[in-house]
């Protein structure tokens, strides 16, 4: 066994989940670090706004370039739209995640929970037993991580997958 670590840049996916009592509630199916600025329904008040809620020190939207054209040109030049060689950034074999994380649109919850477990970080576990529902435990509930996830909340007390 491992010294133990702390935190959930520690946490690797297949590591088993315990919980306070000793008792194994799964394995880790995805790991998530904190994004402090991942996107969120809640306002941001400090931005100036004007009366259409746009934030006027921002540009006018500006139109999006296909992949394959160059801003602003005919389609079909052969060069990235962000430029470089196929296969750099925004050239060919460029792909974006998906949703809010690297797994889609994981956490399967409710909007304000998920944007909440997106922006302070989480694990996906995956339950024993066939009709359990899989847990998300934020990076607060972690106690320590050795070869195993220690957590600090018992099993029904962590976030069911919806």
């Amino acid at each position: 066994m491992s010294a133990p670590a702390e935190g959930i840049e520690a946490v690797r996916e297949g590591m088993d989940v315990i919980d306070p009592s000793g008792d194994k509630i799964g394995t880790v199916a995805l790991v998530q670090v904190a994004d402090p600025d991942a996107v969120t329904a809640d306002p941001q008040p400090d931005l100036p706004a004007d009366d259409t809620g746009a934030d006027p020190s921002f540009p006018a939207a500006v139109p999006p370039v296909m992949p394959g054209s160059v801003a602003g040109g005919p389609a079909g030049l052969g060069v990235g739209a962000l430029g470089g060689a196929p296969g750099g950034a925004g050239g060919a074999g460029f792909e974006a995640p998906l949703g809010g994380s690297a797994r889609g649109d994981e956490p399967h919850l409710p909007p304000p929970l998920a944007e909440r477990l997106r922006r302070t970080g989480y694990l996906k576990i995956d339950s024993k037993g066939i009709f359990r529902a899989d847990r998300y435990a934020s990076a607060e509930d972690i106690d320590s991580v050795t070869d195993v996830v220690h957590l600090r909340a018992v099993r029904d007390d962590l976030l069911a997958e919806r």
